[in-house]
């Protein structure tokens, strides 16, 4: 039996497991307090892997990918703490500005993996098919840029959905879409003088919402004069792109910033965009195009972790480092139920299970949630 410590404080009850249990209670006192308890089930040593910076469960649960230093991908059957397969990147492939390196298609059939320009080949999508474990497919791009910076399958595992970055004064579109059942393109879409940075589809596949910087008139920003001097900053965009039709339905110019590390994930409803930036965690409503500010990290800190739980409710989030914290928040109430000293550089939680997979230095830990 775990033992476990009560401290009594007016106004506040602090909860004390013992080592591999964590728990948080909000400050409204015993009689309105809920708490959320973590338990540590596995943990998975990466010890070439200073700090893992993305992660993604299957959507079965039974594997975990994460992204390792070198950009190649490990594909962990974590209950088992055993390594199940290992992808490396193409000659000359880097994934060190994408925002999201790889994906699974929601019926598990494929596994993709998105990067730099391949050095001899143009290469910069590779799709595997999971039960044989073997190449389907492989997306070539030879127009200057980044090739791949975050792709997506949709919610029926029909398409796959790219996102790219385009040369200053480029016609070419950054969004992209393929057909997973013959590989052809279906749709393209030019994001209109913003150079992307990350994105994620909606619950229900019908939306993206895009984070990106903008561009003035095939010129990048920040502009500076002849003495160095910034005259103009950059300015960070939010679009929302309605997939069915391809159109751009919200431009949004937002007050945190926009890079590989932003990470963005959408509400349940579909109508609503939780953003993790260097500066917090940002909300923004569709209906009422309101962007409003739920959390900041500490001084030095950037917030690098961010997934969400639909069939919990719950949104995870945090940053990294020895004052990293993870935090969980109520989606609906949008108040935290957890908040604890974990060291976060990448979450991921599986959306029907209580499992949360978060990435430290040389390590992924998987915790139980309830």
């Amino acid at each position: 039996m775990k033992r476990h410590i009560v401290l009594r404080i007016t106004g506040l009850t602090l909860l004390i497991f013992s080592s591999n249990w964590h728990a948080f209670a909000s400050s409204k006192g015993p009689e309105s307090m809920e708490y959320i308890k973590l338990r540590e089930v596995v943990e998975l040593s990466e010890p070439n892997n200073p700090r893992p910076r993305f992660l993604q469960f299957s959507p079965s649960g039974r594997v975990l990918a994460s992204r390792q230093a070198d950009g190649g991908i490990i594909l962990w059957n974590w209950e088992e703490r055993k390594v199940e397969r290992s992808v490396t990147l193409p000659i000359g492939a880097s994934d060190v500005v994408v925002g999201t390196p790889f994906a699974f298609s929601p019926d598990e059939r494929f596994f993709a993996t998105c990067h730099s320009r391949a050095s001899n080949s143009n290469v910069v999508i590779t799709v595997w098919s999971m039960a044989e474990w073997k190449i389907v497919r492989q997306f070539t791009d030879d127009s200057v840029g980044l090739g791949c910076i975050a792709l997506a399958f949709s919610a029926t595992g029909e398409k796959l959905i790219r996102l790219t970055e385009r040369p200053l004064g480029s016609d070419l579109a950054e969004l992209i879409e393929y057909s997973t059942k013959d590989w052809t393109q279906t749709l393209a879409v030019d994001l209109a003088n913003i150079s992307p940075r990350n994105m994620a589809l909606s619950s229900d596949g019908s939306k993206l919402a895009i984070m990106g910087v903008s561009t003035l008139k095939s010129v990048p920003v920040p502009l500076k004069n002849g003495n160095g001097q910034i005259i103009r900053k950059p300015e960070f965009h939010l679009q929302i792109v309605d997939v069915t039709n391809g159109a751009i339905i919200s431009d949004r110019i937002v007050s945190f910033r926009a890079d590989s590390f932003t990470r963005l994930e959408w509400h349940p409803n579909s109508e609503q965009v939780f953003i993790a930036a260097g500066q917090g965690l940002y909300h923004f409503d569709l209906k009422s195009s309101e962007t409003t500010i739920l959390a900041s990290p500490n001084y030095g800190q950037a917030q690098v972790g961010l997934a969400i739980s639909a069939g919990t409710n719950r949104i995870y989030e945090g940053y990294g480092g020895e004052k990293g914290v993870l935090r969980i928040w109520d989606i609906h109430k949008k108040e935290i139920t957890f908040s604890g000293n974990i060291d976060t550089s990448a979450i991921a939680t599986h959306s029907e299970q209580n499992i949360i997979a978060v990435a430290s230095a040389k390590k992924i830990t998987i915790f139980l949630a309830k």
